[in-house]
Formats: structure tokens, sequence, C-alpha cells
């Protein structure tokens, strides 16, 4: 699985405003942007404020901005592929809407790309504690 926040600045309901392509080794996956579906506007104004296909929201500004979660399923093949790459779009439909991508994460566990390798919480444990005596040395001579 995939989970993005996109949004957009400006944007009327129903226009395809853009793409994430997501390419494997195989196969490409195209997870199309239309606004009131699974994307709208960052502002709560005149533009689309619609959403019905959205997994969370994060609002700010005291609650005129806001950030849209999607999550986004790969296909099944991507399971035994490696992702190589994600293309973002916009297709420039400027007061139609114009797309932004602010995160994207991939979901190792879930259906789609394999387990990125990472290492060992150890090493990195020890590493930090031996940063530790350096830290406070600085800290004692400023």
């Amino acid at each position: 699985m995939t989970y993005t926040l996109i949004n957009t600045a400006f944007g009327t309901c129903g226009t395809n405003v853009g793409e994430l392509d997501f390419i494997g080794s195989s196969s490409t996956y195209t997870y199309v942007l239309t606004e009131g579906s699974n994307v709208r506007d960052h502002f709560r104004g005149g533009y689309c404020n619609s959403l019905t296909d959205g997994s969370g929201t994060a609002s700010f500004g005291g609650g005129a901005d806001r950030l849209d979660m999607q999550t986004i399923v790969l296909p099944p093949a991507f399971a035994t592929e490696t992702l190589e790459s994600i293309d973002f779009k916009s297709f420039g439909k400027g007061g139609d809407g114009s797309p932004f991508l602010a995160a994207v994460t991939l979901d190792p566990g879930g259906p789609g790309p394999s387990a990125v390798p990472e290492p060992a919480a150890w090493p990195l444990g020890l590493l930090a504690l031996a940063a530790v005596p350096l830290v406070r040395r600085r800290w004692r001579q400023s």
C-alpha cells in the first residue's frame, strides 16, 4: 500500500488534474487524481471542497487549510516486483486544479513492493550511545 498527502490549488470538482505513475520492474500502475473524488482544494473556500474517496485529513491554520491522505492499493503484480520510481504529474489545468504532493509513504507489509531492508536497531543504538560523550563535551565547552 501507498499513503500520500495530495491536495490542489484551485480546482473544479470532476476534473482530472494529475496522476501518480508507479513504475515497477515489469509493470506500471496509474492512479488518476480527480477533483472531488480523491483530491480537493487545500483551502476551505470557493473551489472544490468535496472529497468522496479520502482516508483522512489534517487541518491547520485555524481549520482553513488541510492536507488529505489517499490510500493507494497497488496491483498484486507489485508484490513480486521492485518499485523503481513514482512519477507525479500535473495536467496543468490551472484554475481547474493544480495538484501538489506533500508526502508519500510505502507500506512494505501490505500488498505492493517487498520490504526494504533496514539496519538492525542495536547497531544504531550503540552508535547513539557512543555519540553521547561527544555531545556532552561540546555542550560543556559552550
